[in-house]
């Protein structure tokens, strides 16, 4: 776009050239070169040159705009000393996308040949943005398509494990947390289920074993789940502080998960914001 805004100013032999986009109810300024103009968004009036080429969807000459306050009220031209102006809609299937606007400083009106070249930039552009505009659907239709075959792939992968152990549901969970971390792009995922003794860590992936000394079940120290509250692990209010592995060294997942529990946390005030300490 700002290769077209060069080549019109230079070779329409303008003071500067413009390229806006429309955004809503207006204009906002896609390219520029030469002296600039106003950034700021400008609204799509009839009372301004490229409001009225827009609305008309025709080529706007006006050869002095400052003997043409009057019918361009709302122009910048002729407030910051453009006099010959041209502005030229971007068309695209009959529908204004945008403007192309040429100025000079001097009442010279533009000559025919000049005129016709604006039209072809106009086309060009209009060409530029209706190749950006598919190439950024393809790619989000490429995004799309990518994250379903990613869905379909990890539940493929876990309905297989569930077909082919149907009677063992710790290689099923395996895999859960193995695909939601992959997938999910996270570093670690974890399954927790309750029980009467509190909770306990039946599946890990992701972490190593933190710098303790001892077991950890050694460290933990069962209570009902009721201590923190009739809801799930996951929506305890403090759970989310609790320390991020328990597995002592030298254990591994498979072996350890299952016999793991932590108790919730207890309650605190609601002005307490210090994280609850690591079981003992």
């Amino acid at each position: 776009m700002q290769t077209l805004a060069e080549s019109a100013a230079r070779l329409c032999d303008a003071s500067d050239a413009q390229i806006f986009r429309i955004g809503g109810d207006a204009f906002r300024l896609a390219a520029s070169h030469g002296p600039l103009g106003p950034a700021r968004p400008v609204p799509v009036t009839l009372g301004s040159v490229i409001g009225r080429a827009v609305i008309d969807r025709q080529t706007i000459h006006v050869r002095d705009v400052a003997a043409a306050v009057d019918e361009f009220p709302d122009s910048m031209a002729w407030r910051t000393g453009r006099r010959s102006v041209v502005a030229e809609p971007l068309l695209r299937d009959g529908v204004a996308i945008g403007v192309i606007l040429i100025r000079r400083m001097e009442p010279r009106p533009f000559s025919d040949r000049q005129l016709a070249l604006l039209k072809a930039f106009a086309a060009q552009a209009v060409i530029a943005i209706e190749n950006v505009r598919l190439y950024t659907e393809l790619e989000v239709r490429n995004r799309q398509l990518t994250d379903s075959l990613t869905q379909q792939t990890a539940t493929a992968e876990i309905l297989r494990v569930i077909s082919s152990s149907p009677a063992d549901l710790q290689p099923v969970l395996d895999t859960v947390v193995e695909s939601a971390a992959r997938y999910c792009g996270a570093t670690d995922a974890q399954i927790w289920r309750r029980d009467d003794e509190g909770v306990r860590l039946v599946t890990i992936t992701g972490l190593s074993p933190p710098r303790w000394g001892g077991s950890c079940r050694s460290r933990a120290r069962p209570s009902p789940p009721s201590a923190c509250s009739s809801n799930a692990w996951s929506t305890c209010p403090t759970s989310r502080r609790w320390p991020p592995s328990f597995l002592g060294p030298g254990t591994t997942p498979a072996s350890s998960a299952s016999t793991r529990r932590w108790p919730c946390p207890p309650a605190r005030g609601r002005g307490d914001r210090r994280p609850p300490a690591a079981p003992r």
